[in-house]
């Protein structure tokens, strides 16, 4: 499902979901609608594409009309039915995740802030992979990621996670490259990232507290 973003109201809808409409538009998804909303005013100057993947049903492209278009998909593994990249079209989901040149793996209670960020990179022509998951299979999807995309390919990863310690920010963002180690509490370095990735890995750092 891929949707031409236009300036639009949020109204509440019967079953107390929001949805974000605007000439004819309609986005209901159960999330966050702040959060959505200011991710959509993020994407909306540049007539950006917002698509969603969800378990089992075929995602393989924009139309013809929007070739080109920059692009921010969302696959949706928080679905109750959907168990990791398996619960996906396989030719749609490794379509996008080949395309993407940035990758989020969002595995804690999405913020405005981190989706203004991937937004800003959206309309600034970066296509932007989204994953909305569990920390239980957070790096299920790394590993996805790494065993399908071509060796060399320049990635920025980020991983938006609860902070595994006590002290600290509740949640954290990881950024680095897609042969970085997102498994352990390591600092992640810029000098870690090989150079093919460097050109894409804009403030990479071990923590970024989420203000």
């Amino acid at each position: 499902m891929s949707r031409k973003l236009r300036r639009g109201r949020r109204d509440k809808a019967p079953n107390g979901k929001w949805t974000v409409t605007g000439n004819g538009v309609e986005f209901l998804r159960g999330r966050d609608p702040e959060v959505m909303y200011r991710l959509m005013q993020k994407l909306m100057p540049r007539k950006a594409v917002l698509s969603w993947l969800t378990p089992g049903k075929p995602l393989f492209g924009l139309p013809r009309h929007l070739d080109g278009s920059p692009w921010l998909t969302i696959v949706d593994d928080i679905d109750p039915v959907a168990a990791g990249p398996e619960s996906f079209d396989k030719d749609s989901l490794k379509g996008w995740a080949i395309r993407a040149q940035v990758i989020a793996v969002d595995a804690a209670a999405p913020k405005v802030k981190v989706y203004e960020t991937l937004g800003s990179l959206a309309a600034d022509g970066r296509l932007v992979l989204v994953v909305q998951t569990v920390e239980a299979r957070r790096l299920q999807w790394h590993q996805y990621f790494v065993f399908v995309r071509p060796p060399g390919t320049p990635t920025m990863m980020m991983h938006h996670l609860n902070n595994p310690r006590s002290d600290g920010p509740r949640q954290i963002v990881r950024m680095g490259g897609l042969h970085d180690d997102f498994e352990s509490d390591r600092p992640i370095l810029p000098s870690s990232a090989s150079a093919s990735n460097q050109p894409l890995i804009i403030g990479a750092t071990a923590r970024r507290k989420l203000s």
